[in-house]
């Protein structure tokens, strides 16, 4: 939460001193308020990660990257990959009238799935 104040400072010291600054440091809080979520994801025990669709793995890998790195747009990445597998193999069963689709919501809430 230290993170999340500081750059919130950093942003109205700024003010309007230029775009580029401030898309950046808009950048940057987006990825500290995303890191934190993602925290709070590791929290969740093991079966209701599993109702989200998640792994702990998948929580703790993303959490492992660099300090500047999104996990949230790594999950929806991870998210994707396992959707796209899944389609994959029914088309090879031939079987995709058959099994299901269930709406699954997309892991972030934010527009980056």
């Amino acid at each position: 939460m230290f993170a999340v104040v500081m750059v919130n400072r950093i942003s109205s010291m700024l003010g309007g001193a230029g775009s580029a600054a401030m898309s950046t440091v808009k950048a940057l809080r987006r990825i500290v308020v995303n890191r934190a979520q993602v925290r709070t994801l590791a929290n969740l025990d093991d079966r209701v990660l599993h109702d989200i669709g998640l792994t702990r793995s998948e929580v703790h890998g993303t959490l492992s990257t660099g300090m500047f790195a999104d996990p949230s747009i790594m999950l929806c990445a991870r998210d994707a990959d396992r959707r796209n597998l899944v389609s994959s193999h029914q088309r090879a069963l031939g079987r995709g009238d058959v099994v299901k689709k269930l709406p699954v919501a997309p892991v972030c809430a934010a527009a980056t799935c």
